[in-house]
């Protein structure tokens, strides 16, 4: 579904990533890791295309997308819910799931099937976003990703500063968009038990490179006390 070649990315003089190598197969929950500041959010915008790239292939479904702007590699079936949530407070939740459909030649209305998944949006479709609290707020920029039928949902951070009860809900629709649609989602996570309940795979980040990959099964504790303790 995704892959991701020998990516490098620079700030200027700064190399955030090198040579990052990846694959995220269909109808999985992939995770990338790792402490702060090591080029995580930098891999994921690269990927959706808010940052371009300086050396590598990004393929998603065997086409090159690396040198697509945003827009096109959205229109191409990537969904993305960025760190922070970046929903608009003065729009209320059906404005802001409608803002999502810009980024869709097929749909004009918000499906309700993305509704189903967070009743609590359908509850509260009228409500200023800023109102919400950080959980919902973090359910609509998932929806908001979802009105456009990605073929892979990208997340950042999804669980951080979320109660427990909705990381959960949040684990759960991811299982079921894999498990009934098939979908494919590549998330940055810290949290080690939601990593180990719901996700295939893992990737470890350290100094803008790939140090460790593996099924799920494998995040030892040797692992995480290298890579991932502060």
């Amino acid at each position: 579904m995704l892959s991701v070649v020998d990516l490098s990315f620079s700030y200027g003089e700064v190399q955030a990533l090198r040579n990052i190598s990846l694959d995220v197969p269909s109808a999985t929950i992939v995770s990338v890791m790792g402490r702060n500041g090591v080029g995580k959010t930098t891999l994921m915008k690269n990927i959706v295309g808010t940052l371009r790239s300086t050396a590598g292939i990004i393929q998603l479904d065997g086409q090159s997308i690396e040198k697509k702007p945003a827009h096109q590699r959205v229109l191409a079936g990537i969904g993305y819910v960025p760190q922070g949530r970046m929903i608009f407070p003065k729009l209320t939740v059906e404005e802001n799931l409608r803002v999502g459909l810009s980024g869709s030649l097929k749909r004009k209305l918000v499906p309700d099937e993305v509704l189903d998944l967070f009743p609590i949006l359908r509850q509260m479709r009228d409500r200023m976003g800023g109102d919400l609290s950080g959980g919902q707020q973090q359910q609509l920029a998932i929806g908001r990703a979802l009105v456009t039928d990605p073929k892979i949902l990208i997340l950042d951070e999804p669980t951080e500063g979320i109660q427990p009860n909705i990381i959960q809900q949040i684990g759960q629709v991811l299982t079921q968009l894999v498990e009934q649609r098939q979908m494919t989602i590549l998330i940055v996570e810290q949290y080690l038990d939601f990593v180990r309940e719901f996700c295939q795979h893992f990737y470890i980040m350290n100094r803008g490179e790939i140090v460790a990959n593996a099924e799920t099964e494998g995040l030892t504790q040797e692992i995480i006390r290298e890579y991932l303790s502060v």
